[in-house]
């Protein structure tokens, strides 16, 4: 894979110049990861962001699957808003479905995506926002039923 097909292969990041894409692929890594692998969430595993760039993953908060994720979708987000101070909150447990390439952002390098990107914040808002309302439909299901 090229640099070009990091990170910014979300469709988070559609509408990125090209200066803004480099910057933000420097700053991931891409790794493979097996089938079962937890490989983000909750604060003891400190924070990350990440797009899967093959395979799938799901979410999993609180023992129950949240969301599933392929190619392009990202995950993270709520990491990314506490590291500029918007306090995202913890985020689910992502764990790898099928073996995945994943690219991968954390630590201090998380800082610099939003100062590389400064509307994507808005996004990631909304992304978040998004995350909670469908959970919230999930936990008013499990509860009905």
């Amino acid at each position: 894979m090229s640099d070009m097909e990091k990170l910014t292969a979300g469709r988070v990041f559609v509408g990125c110049t090209t200066s803004e894409r480099r910057r933000l692929d420097r700053i991931s890594t891409l790794m493979r990861f097996e089938s079962g692998a937890v490989i983000a969430g909750g604060r003891s595993r400190g924070p990350v962001f990440g797009v899967i760039i093959e395979g799938s993953a799901r979410l999993v908060e609180g023992g129950r699957v949240v969301a599933r994720l392929s190619s392009g979708d990202h995950f993270g987000e709520a990491a990314l808003l506490d590291r500029a101070g918007l306090g995202g909150g913890d985020d689910p447990l992502v764990v790898i479905d099928d073996d995945a390439w994943v690219a991968l952002s954390s630590g201090p390098e998380l800082s610099g995506v939003l100062a590389a990107v400064p509307w994507l914040v808005d996004r990631l808002i909304e992304s978040a926002a998004n995350r909670i309302a469908s959970r919230a439909v999930i936990e008013r299901t499990a509860t009905d039923a």
